[in-house]
């Protein structure tokens, strides 16, 4: 709606511009050349940033379901609660920066991605059971729905395969806890 009110605006200014004449000693001709670039130009800038918004209002939406639908979720397949908070948070063995290293050795950029230079986020739940061990893992609604399908293998091959993490716990038991994690393809300069 945004966009058609600016075009419209834009528009009208060529129009009462042309209908002004000419002041600084371009022929009309001319003037309507430069104006009709900088219109495309505006509009071209004008509908790249409503597109940012757009894709941003989607990804604020798709998390919004995601958080709803993980809030209702609180049982696994064998009626174990899973926990969407616990007091004390599961955590991976030597701390983030051994996470980091972890997706360093061991995430692999997809051949065919690569080939053609793509990039992608992709967003994984899962829940570390209460022998520290990760499962149920799966791609959330906060992953764009155009991020290449082999990203999304590969994210959730390298986190089903992770080493057993630290588990959460609730007054002093160990729990399942559900977690997300944001995996990043950049390239294959990992």
């Amino acid at each position: 709606m945004k966009q058609i009110s600016m075009i419209a605006a834009l528009v009208a200014g060529l129009i009462l511009m042309q209908a002004c004449g000419s002041k600084n000693g371009k022929t009309e001709r001319e003037l309507s050349a430069g104006d009709s670039i900088a219109l495309q130009q505006k509009l071209d800038s004008t509908k790249a940033a409503n597109d940012k918004v757009e894709r941003d209002k989607a990804r604020a939406e798709r998390k919004r379901l995601a958080d709803e639908r993980k809030a209702k979720e609180t049982y696994d397949r064998s009626g174990v609660t899973i926990y969407n908070r616990a007091e004390v948070k599961p955590s991976f063995k030597g701390g983030e920066t051994a996470m980091n290293k972890y997706f360093k050795d061991n995430l692999k950029y997809p051949e065919a991605a690569e080939n053609k230079g793509w990039r992608g986020k992709v967003y994984v739940d899962f829940v570390v059971g209460p022998d520290g061990k990760v499962q149920y893992a799966e791609i959330t609604e906060d992953t764009d729905p155009d991020t290449e399908q082999a990203f999304k293998d590969e994210a959730l091959r390298v986190v089903m395969a992770m080493p057993t993490w630290v588990p959460g716990s609730q007054q002093g038991k160990k729990v399942a806890v559900s977690y997300n994690l944001p995996i990043e393809f950049f390239g294959s300069e990992y």
